[in-house]
């Protein structure tokens, strides 16, 4: 996986505004004091940036099993590349 620096909490607030505070993986509101994450719409690893464009906001489940998912195409394109 690729190293990335952590997100700033003025970005990670902006991420939450520019959400409209909903998950972007289910669509549900992120309520007061629920945990969530920083969900990068396009993995870094797979040519995706830390640009707002790029970042949204997700409940930690719904992030836990994207990037499951997401490890799985990074190991693929890695194969191909090799």
């Amino acid at each position: 996986m690729t190293k990335r620096k952590g997100i700033s909490p003025t970005k990670r607030a902006a991420v939450f505004r520019n959400g409209g505070g909903l998950c972007y993986l289910c669509g549900r509101r992120i309520a007061e004091g629920e945990l969530w994450h920083v969900e990068h719409i396009l993995p870094v690893a797979l040519g995706g940036t830390n640009g707002m464009s790029n970042l949204q906001p997700a409940h930690r489940d719904c992030h836990e099993g994207k990037t499951r998912a997401d490890v799985a195409r990074i190991r693929k394109a890695d194969r191909i590349m090799k």
